[in-house]
């Protein structure tokens, strides 16, 4: 996982959002090159969390990008095998409206 902090532009309303999010990358890469199959023991633990905890994650919202396609938000839930892919980039955070 990873600590993510950016910023979100929504073009239809042309408003701004802050991020922050703890993010799986599951792109390929000379350290991992094989994302899905070496994260997954993460992933389980984190699904084991989300069971476990929900309440933990009821002020996180969920959202992922898959081929550069951005989908959600999500209430807070387990990682399903669909999102859990090549390429894809799944965060449980939160967004902040600025000014």
């Amino acid at each position: 996982m990873q600590f993510n902090i950016g910023a979100n532009i929504l073009l239809v309303t042309i408003k701004i959002f802050s991020r922050y999010a703890l993010c799986f990358s599951l792109e390929t890469s000379r350290s991992l090159p094989n994302p899905v199959e070496d994260l997954e023991p993460f992933r389980k633990r984190f699904n084991q969390c989300i069971e476990t905890h929900p309440d933990f994650f009821d002020v996180f919202e969920m959202w992922y990008y898959q081929n550069g396609e951005r989908h959600g938000n999500f209430p807070s839930q387990k990682i399903p095998d669909e999102w859990f892919q090549r390429n894809s980039f799944i965060c449980v955070g939160t967004l902040l409206k600025n000014r």
